[in-house]
């Protein structure tokens, strides 16, 4: 049952996302790596659009994106607001961030915390936070990063937190070097 009613609750949220013309306001910071390699900087955008993410050269986050959010979140600003057609709309507040990279085994670690979100529908309202952490190698010539993602959420008023894990393949899309 619960795992249904966990079912439930990501169709209606992707449902959300598809159905809505969204316009979004985006409003803080991001932890940087002190070893993070200018080479790095830039977009890195997972397979079939689930994630992005520009990094500064300094290693720290300059904005995310993922799937639940149809534009990309600044994170010196730390929210978004998304106004939806017919009663949907979304808030998502961001966490502290970490970026943590190893030189010697090319081992790229980010954490993204969204402390805050609430999606209003016509149906009811989801109130709640995740934290999603990869880890993963970036290859030799910088074009890829093959990491393991894990959502934790914890949506307000159900008992259990979900936990998800995924294999992810993101490409340097564009350099800021």
């Amino acid at each position: 049952m619960k795992d249904l009613l966990k079912a439930i609750v990501l169709l209606i949220i992707c449902v959300f996302i598809i159905s809505c013309k969204k316009t979004v306001t985006a409003q803080k910071g991001a932890g940087a790596s002190a070893e993070f390699p200018p080479i790095l900087a830039g977009t890195w955008a997972a397979e079939e659009g689930m994630w992005q993410m520009t990094f500064k050269p300094d290693g720290s986050l300059e904005s995310i994106k993922f799937y639940f959010v149809s534009a990309p979140i600044d994170t010196a600003k730390g929210a978004a607001d998304e106004k939806g057609e017919n009663g949907f709309d979304s808030t998502w507040k961001l966490g502290d961030n970490r970026v943590k990279y190893n030189p010697d085994t090319m081992r790229l670690e980010v954490e993204v915390k969204i402390s805050y979100f609430k999606v209003v529908r016509p149906m009811g309202t989801f109130e709640g936070n995740m934290v999603h952490t990869f880890k993963g190698i970036v290859s030799e010539d910088h074009k890829t990063w093959d990491v393991n993602w894990v959502n934790v959420t914890e949506i307000n008023d159900f008992p259990e937190k979900s936990t998800d894990e995924l294999s992810l393949v993101f490409k340097h899309i564009d350099s800021q070097q």
